[in-house]
């Protein structure tokens, strides 16, 4: 999970996720582990999707 969480990071680095942000005045979050949960957060649009099924894509393939 380890793994997942810094290709998140990475791919909203480099600005291919746009993080949620739930005020101006806090700070953006891209996902929430807690466990053997992950709660993923974006803007709703394609970009996003795209990017977020890339990075489970390449998470799923390394558990394989």
């Amino acid at each position: 999970m380890e793994f997942l969480g810094a290709q998140i990071t990475k791919t909203c680095e480099d600005k291919r996720w746009d993080k949620v942000k739930a005020s101006k005045n806090h700070p953006s979050f891209s996902h929430v582990f807690y466990a053997d949960d992950l709660m993923l957060f974006a803007k709703a649009n394609a970009k996003n999707c795209e990017a977020i099924l890339e990075d489970l894509n390449n998470f799923c393939n390394l558990a394989r």
